[in-house]
């Protein structure tokens, strides 16, 4: 795709694989953390909205008197104890299992080269890297009503061409790690 210059949408099929990499591969390669379990967010606020529905109508009745009456509403506006730990209990969760782009990426180098831990400051900026390319390339998914005309073409090529060194660079020490057990096997055979 980086080659075709014929394929349409082809910055937005890019920007996806490069998202999807970033983002997936680290739970393919290091595994799933307890903690990045998808949260169901269409039930939990199914089960929120009327609790909100009944507090804004009452919101909502309170400012209409309070407007009827030239005064201003009061600030802030109190919420039902149960309406306020459905909400907190919904953010606890949402904080819970978001995983910092830079753990994940860090995930990912632990579980391919776990023995290099210690050598970690040297593959920082690499993960950096990874990083800040995954959501660069976040940002071009959807295209933003842009055609690929639109976009910086060597800019897409020279960070498409980043993000591969930073995905080899990261995964250097398993090849590595790989050729020296093929050496002692080679070696045992003889």
């Amino acid at each position: 795709m980086l080659c075709e210059n014929q394929l349409p949408g082809r910055v937005r099929f890019i920007a996806h694989a490069i998202r999807e990499i970033g983002n997936r591969l680290p739970d393919y390669w290091a595994g799933q953390e307890d903690n990045t379990a998808n949260l169901q967010y269409v039930n939990r606020l199914d089960e929120l909205s009327p609790l909100w529905k009944d507090h804004r109508s009452v919101v909502s009745a309170i400012t209409s008197l309070a407007t009827a009456n030239g005064s201003t509403p009061a600030d802030p506006v109190p919420i039902p104890t149960q309406l306020y730990d459905k909400l907190s209990k919904l953010m606890d969760d949402h904080s819970r299992t978001r995983e910092k782009p830079y753990d994940k990426a860090r995930r990912l180098f632990n579980a391919i080269a776990p023995e290099d831990d210690k050598h970690g400051q040297g593959v920082r900026p690499a993960l950096l890297e990874y990083v800040r390319i995954v959501s660069w390339a976040v940002g071009k998914c959807h295209g933003a009503g842009k055609a690929d005309a639109d976009y910086d073409w060597p800019e897409i090529i020279h960070n498409f061409e980043i993000f591969e060194s930073c995905l080899m660079s990261i995964g250097r020490a398993f090849y590595v790690t790989i050729e020296s057990l093929d050496e002692i096997l080679e070696d045992t055979n003889i």
